[in-house]
């Protein structure tokens, strides 16, 4: 009787070429997920694999290292928002108006200008928290 093998051979795997089946990567998968926001470790969790196997993919297949590479997508991601929110809020959505204000063209609300100056009560307890910690200070020394 014959001895089973120990391992059944993997069907996608040629016999002709030894060790581990070269990884395919879909790019055109990453770039979507780039732009989507994906960073590169959950991409390679994406794809299933390790994300040294990624960045060492890109710069072999796209002779570049992965951050650059990535950098182009993601930031295209950012102006599609961008583009998205502008046109939302040029359509009179005053939400995403006060919001790019704030975040784009740095705005902010106003602060009172003369906020109320503290009442007697509360400069005595800061007075006598002063003297607290003076004597404190003093009996340490």
């Amino acid at each position: 009787m014959a001895k089973k093998p120990k391992f059944l051979p993997n069907p996608n795997r040629d016999p002709t070429k030894p060790g581990r089946p070269q990884v395919v990567i879909d790019w055109d998968k990453v770039n979507s997920l780039l732009i989507a926001g994906c960073s590169g470790v959950q991409i390679a969790g994406y794809l299933g694999m390790n994300e040294e196997t990624l960045y060492s993919h890109c710069q072999s297949e796209k002779k570049e290292m992965f951050s650059q590479y990535s950098r182009r997508f993601y930031t295209k991601g950012e102006s599609i928002l961008m583009a998205k929110q502008f046109e939302k809020a040029s359509k009179g959505d005053n939400t995403m108006l006060v919001w790019l204000g704030k975040n784009r063209l740095k705005q902010r609300d106003k602060e009172p200008e003369n906020p109320l100056p503290p009442n007697d009560k509360q400069i005595d307890e800061l007075i006598q928290g002063l003297e607290d910690y003076k004597n404190l200070k003093t009996k340490a020394e």
